[in-house]
């Protein structure tokens, strides 16, 4: 779960993702050590082991082993470890993994791993993350991964990671999503019916659990910005970003999102009438967030009084940002938003709906860019992300969040046929498009009272 204090993020070091056994059994054997060989628990096809972090292999770029750890050569740089491809005992379906590491403010460590494909090339670099391991395209009995260490901007300080544990994970039976073919009802406003338990994949529960169903992302709470429970009625979280700070946002403890699927998210927020819908510069309210730096792909932002969907600045090959109009942001009452998406790099099959309030707002809209970046998958984030130049405090309650595979399990509505459906289209592109938003992939536990 997240902190709910305020702050700056905190540095540490976490080890976590594997079973208490295979971790003990690692660290007395004293793995962490960067130039040991690797040592492998042989369990059939979900064997586990600890990477050997050397250098020598010939794709390592601007790192140094020192002091027991892998580091960026210089601060204020990037630098990359590469380990030497692993044959496994059995096919795997994906790669799971941890990385024990030292990241103060302003650094990352992030984990990534491809499979050699059944032509004899390898796929693409895959984020692996806690509770989301890379999932590749066809069972692999041949893999690697790297690691990427951002040192931070300003140069003073850089990360170092001590050690990195892998479990291939077993094949399994393919499974299928039903995409629903109907439009739905609308949902009354400010109401919270009860979800369909066919196809709900997360929900959030915060009248229940508050912040319990989400990450330890402490580093995504940056300044004087803050993200706590209020009790209500209705209960929510709060996230609070004053002027000068950037960031108040928290990750809903769900896999990331690859090329193919389609999900549906329902966000329930609330403004205050104080919150200033007319920013100088970006201000987001959730995102589609892409593995590794650069502005996402697909973006909700609260700009000239609207709702706007927005992204693409930050696609590999050249920008391709757009915006649409989503419907007016309304401040003083819950505010019902479901976002279904068909996530892909091609622009042909990405694909965006929006309803507002129980109404479809945006149909069948076809970002220019895709819904993914190639070769990327991506994760979602909510809260508030804003300019630092942006004058006024914004402030947002959360009270409901949910993930599923259609619509009527995250709104709680069945979906009946529709006569008609707008067709959106993208608005001029925004002045102010997201700036880059490098994430961690290391997380730090926070404990919540």
């Amino acid at each position: 779960m997240v902190g709910t204090a305020a702050g700056s993020p905190r540095a540490g070091r976490r080890i976590a993702g594997l079973g208490g056994a295979v971790v003990a059994a690692l660290l007395l054997a004293g793995t962490t050590a960067t130039a040991g060989p690797a040592i492998v628990t042989p369990t059939g096809p979900g064997e586990s082991w600890a990477a050997e972090l050397a250098l020598g292999g010939g794709d390592d770029s601007g790192v140094l082993v020192a002091d027991g750890g892998v580091r960026p050569a210089r601060p204020g740089t990037e630098g990359v470890l590469t380990t030497a491809p692993r044959r496994l005992l059995a096919p795997a379906a994906g790669l799971a993994g941890t990385v024990a590491a030292d990241t103060p403010a302003g650094t990352a460590v992030d984990l990534q791993a491809r499979g050699l494909a059944p032509d004899g090339t390898w796929g693409p670099w895959l984020a692996v993350r806690d509770a989301a391991p890379a999932r590749f395209a066809a069972p692999t009995a041949e893999v690697q991964v790297r690691l990427l260490l951002r040192g931070a901007a300003d140069g003073s300080a850089v990360p170092a990671a001590h050690g990195v544990w892998l479990t291939a994970e077993p094949t399994a039976p393919a499974t299928t999503t039903t995409v629903p073919t109907a439009r739905p009802a609308a949902v009354t406003s400010g109401a919270t019916p009860a979800p369909s338990t066919t196809g709900l994949v997360w929900d959030g529960a915060i009248a229940t659990k508050g912040l319990g169903g989400f990450k330890d992302t402490p580093y995504n709470i940056t300044g004087s910005s803050s993200v706590k429970v209020v009790d209500g009625p209705p209960r929510a979280i709060r996230f609070t970003v004053p002027s000068g700070s950037q960031r108040a946002e928290v990750e809903p403890d769900v896999a990331e999102f690859s090329e193919g699927e389609t999900r549906f998210f329902r966000l329930t927020y609330t403004l205050p009438p104080s919150f200033p819908l007319k920013p100088s510069g970006f201000q987001l309210a959730t995102q589609w967030k892409n593995d590794g730096t650069g502005s996402p792909p697909l973006e909700l932002r609260v700009e000239d009084g609207k709702f706007r969907l927005g992204g693409g600045f930050g696609r590999p090959g050249g920008s391709r940002l757009f915006a649409t109009d989503v419907g007016p942001a309304v401040t003083g009452r819950p505010v019902d938003i479901v976002v279904g998406i068909v996530f892909s790099s091609d622009p042909g099959k990405g694909r965006v709906d929006v309803w507002l309030d129980g109404k479809q707002t945006v149909a069948g809209f076809r970002p220019p860019g895709g819904t993914l970046y190639p070769g990327k998958q991506s994760y979602w984030k909510v809260g508030l992300y804003r300019d630092t130049a942006n004058a006024g405090t914004a402030t947002a309650d959360l009270g409901v969040a949910r993930l599923g595979e259609t619509y009527s399990a995250v709104a709680g509505s069945p979906a009946p046929s529709t006569t008609s459906s707008p067709a959106a289209r993208p608005t001029s592109t925004s002045a102010a498009p997201s700036p880059t938003s490098p994430t961690p992939t290391v997380r730090v536990t926070v404990p919540v009272p």
